[in-house]
């Protein structure tokens, strides 16, 4: 009979033979493998400490701990009921989001080791993290959903992570989620449902965890993460729901993450055209409620061009009048305040450059 006091021993298995776990700086961030039950524990800690939540959340939760990559891994680790959940479960629960429910919340409990070298002999060291789904612009309205963020907390950030973040400084399984919703994400949803709802896409990965104001014991991991995520999701400290405050928070953008939207209809032609970056103005402020006004306007026409004609590579496009839309953007609050746009002689007055009014 299991002691129910403490769902993971205090031992790892290694080479056949215990070994007691020793609190060195570099063993605090590790969690020894738990027992058999450890699953089901988590489980249970999950819907009893947010199950009451449901319905009046914006997070939308999954009820079961995530350790592997799909169902083939678990079954070649040897968890064949599915104790642990799989990444690619956990992103199928992804709903349509809306204003009241705006959040996937995951809680990772994966290997920190690569994948392909796991089997049920050799399950590895696991260790706690998490991650969240999200519109990049969660404040704008629910039908412009599009962009989507993944932001990954870890409680091991700070000596895992260097101050700049890049993608081979994560945990392999870590990286491997990315991969996951990068390509997964897009297949989701059709291109437009009858609410002519967009189809997401991954835009950014932010990851987090060198700022954790907790109660939790640093020393314990699981503790630690199990703690945050109580936080977080309770509304003691809520997900930052802007660029400044996430920064504030200590979010870092990861950088060189391979997202595509793979969303755009193809045409072979478009592989001799060179690359191209697309840069988005920022996020809206606060205050600015309804649909945005801000789009693409080249990525729209260039999207219902390639829809009407998958052949297509010319089409006609209508510049949008510089001064409507950077009084969008001033309206939404989207730190454009600093540049000004107007016809040339109230840019002169401004400056005080002397002009007439028939200079041409």
């Amino acid at each position: 009979m299991p002691d129910e006091s403490n769902d993971y021993d205090d031992t790892c298995e290694m080479g056949g033979q215990k070994e007691e776990a020793v609190a060195t700086t570099q063993d605090t961030l590790r969690t020894p493998r738990p027992k058999e039950d450890g699953a089901l524990d988590l489980a249970e800690w999950l819907s009893t400490s947010f199950g009451h939540l449901i319905g009046t959340s914006s997070y939308w939760m999954f009820w079961k701990p995530i350790a592997w990559l799909d169902k083939d891994m678990a079954t070649h680790c040897g968890d064949r009921t599915m104790r642990h959940s799989a990444m690619d479960f956990w992103l199928s629960g992804c709903p349509r989001f809306f204003l009241q429910v705006n959040t996937l919340v995951g809680f990772f409990y994966t290997t920190e080791g690569e994948p392909e070298k796991l089997n049920a002999a050799n399950a590895g060291i696991r260790h706690p993290w998490l991650a969240f789904l999200r519109p990049v612009d969660v404040l704008s309205h629910p039908f412009q959903y599009s962009a989507m963020e993944l932001l990954i907390w870890d409680c091991a950030a700070e000596n895992r992570w260097p101050s700049h973040p890049r993608r081979k400084d994560l945990l392999p399984m870590q990286q491997r989620l990315i991969d996951t919703v990068g390509k997964e994400l897009p297949r989701k949803f059709p291109e437009e449902d009858p609410f002519k709802r967009k189809r997401y896409y991954l835009e950014r990965v932010l990851v987090g965890g060198c700022r954790v104001v907790t109660q939790a014991d640093p020393s314990k991991p699981l503790h630690t993460t199990r703690k945050i995520l109580s936080d977080i999701v309770n509304g003691s400290q809520p997900l930052p729901l802007t660029d400044e405050s996430l920064i504030a928070a200590g979010w870092k953008n990861l950088e060189e993450v391979p997202v595509k939207k793979n969303q755009f209809p193809r045409n072979p032609a478009d592989d001799s055209e060179p690359e191209r970056i697309i840069f988005h103005p920022p996020p809206r402020g606060s205050g600015s409620n309804g649909p945005s006004l801000c789009r693409n306007d080249l990525y729209d026409a260039a999207l219902e061009a390639r829809k009407r004609d998958p052949q297509c590579i010319e089409f006609r496009y209508d510049f949008r009048i510089t001064t409507r839309w950077y009084d969008h953007l001033k309206k939404e609050n989207r730190q454009y305040n600093h540049i000004l746009v107007e016809s040339w002689n109230k840019v002169f007055d401004e400056c005080g450059i002397p002009h007439t009014t028939d200079t041409t």
